[in-house]
């Protein structure tokens, strides 16, 4: 005589075990949507001078093309051509460097440490 318990249970067990991997099975499946490639910023130093860049509606630093900085001070790029990095003096001789994640045309990002910065705004 057979276990009516026991076929019932062996059946209830074989339809959770299928349920389970069939939900395994969808999670682990492709997207459909395709991979998002991120846009590649770069430093291009020719779209930083003779700009405002603004954050939260101030002016925070202008760069102009004879070296000066925000009016009194100075700037100069660091190291060699492909240098990231500029050195600022303020009116105070107080020496500080920024290092630029990207520059275009009317949005920068830098920051006196890396990682790290803000976003900075041209009109």
């Amino acid at each position: 005589m057979k276990n009516v318990r026991k076929i019932t249970m062996n059946k209830t067990l074989l339809v959770l075990i299928g349920l389970t991997l069939g939900v395994f099975m969808q999670a682990c499946g492709t997207d459909d949507e395709p991979a998002v490639t991120p846009t590649t910023r770069t430093v291009n130093k020719s779209l930083l001078n003779d700009k405002d860049w603004n954050r939260n509606g101030s002016t925070w630093y202008v760069f102009d093309s004879d070296g000066t900085w925000n009016e009194n001070g100075t700037w100069k790029w660091l190291g060699d051509s492909n240098s990231d990095s500029m050195e600022v003096i303020n009116t105070r001789s107080v020496r500080s460097v920024l290092y630029f994640e990207y520059i275009e045309a009317k949005e920068m990002k830098c920051g006196t440490m890396l990682p790290g910065g803000a976003v900075y705004t041209s009109p």
